[in-house]
Formats: structure tokens, sequence, C-alpha cells
């Protein structure tokens, strides 16, 4: 019984710590040399100035017809 009651202590301090850490992780702000600024937003240019464009008609599911 004693061997029991320590494997549930110890998964529920496992389960404690796991939770600490992934809200952590999801809690961390997002640093601003990753963020995309508003003019690129909407821009057919990557950040190198590349311009990008489709070479043909995209056709996703759900999309207009």
């Amino acid at each position: 019984m004693n061997l029991k009651a320590a494997v549930l202590i110890a998964l529920i301090c496992f389960a404690c710590a796991a939770t600490t850490v992934v809200l952590g992780i999801s809690m961390k702000p997002i640093p601003d040399d990753i963020l995309i600024s508003n003019e690129l937003q909407g821009s057919p240019q990557l950040c190198n100035g590349t311009i990008v464009e489709p070479t043909g008609e995209i056709d996703t599911p759900g999309g207009p017809t």
C-alpha cells in the first residue's frame, strides 16, 4: 500500500511540474523580431525583397469556384 501511495504522490508532483512548464512556455512573450510587421502582411514580397507570385491557379478545398 505504501508503494501505491508513493507512486500516486510522484505522479501528482510530475503532473504539477509538467503543467507549470507548459504554462510557462505558452505564456512566454514572442520576441519582436519574429512578429510580422503590418506593412508586410498582405505583401507578395519575402523579407529579402523577393516577389512571390503563384505560378498557376490556386486550387484549395472549399475555395471560391
